[in-house]
């Protein structure tokens, strides 16, 4: 059994599949992290902030909604409180259960997940594969391949038994 369990949640039903593994893999002492990764805007280009790969020449090619820039701040501080909110929700729900813990980081997912295995001391990365595929696994790439291909530590990749297309990633 493993005593501190990490793991990633972006807030769909689809990553808290893992969850329902948690009594095979956790000791009844076992700490659990839940953590979330919000990805920030790109820099700022103009008054907007857009991605650089989607940045012309003289036009900004904003993916979903561009943010003003003196929006930026109001917007970032949501979505941390939802983060922080939503983490609380799952904490809350295994309260009885585990030691639960939740960290909220911003940036680049694999990266920042990598990093706080380490600092978090987990003992195992648990998460749940989102059977991407085709042009969507290709432009989009996995977090979870990436997380198993890069960690130092075990990862236990819970299989995705919900229906869901790439559509909806």
């Amino acid at each position: 059994m493993f005593q501190r369990v990490m793991i990633p949640l972006d807030g769909s039903d689809v990553a808290e599949q893992a969850l329902d593994l948690l009594p095979s893999v956790a000791g009844n002492e076992a700490v659990v992290i839940l953590v979330g990764v919000t990805e920030l805007p790109g820099p700022v280009v103009s008054n907007y902030f857009a991605s650089p790969a989607m940045v012309g020449p003289d036009m900004i090619y904003p993916v979903g909604v561009a943010l003003p820039a003196e929006d930026y701040d109001t917007v970032i501080g949501e979505v941390r409180s939802e983060a922080k909110t939503y983490l609380d929700g799952v904490a809350k729900r295994l309260s009885g259960l585990y030691q639960v813990e939740t960290l909220v980081l911003e940036g680049a997912p694999v990266e920042k997940l990598l990093d706080a295995s380490h600092e978090v001391h987990a003992d195992v990365i648990m998460m749940c594969s989102r059977k991407l595929t085709g042009l969507t696994r290709f432009f989009m790439g996995s977090v979870t391949h990436e997380i198993v291909d890069k960690s130092w530590l075990p990862v236990i990749v819970v299989p995705n038994k919900l229906e869901e297309t790439d559509e909806e990633d």
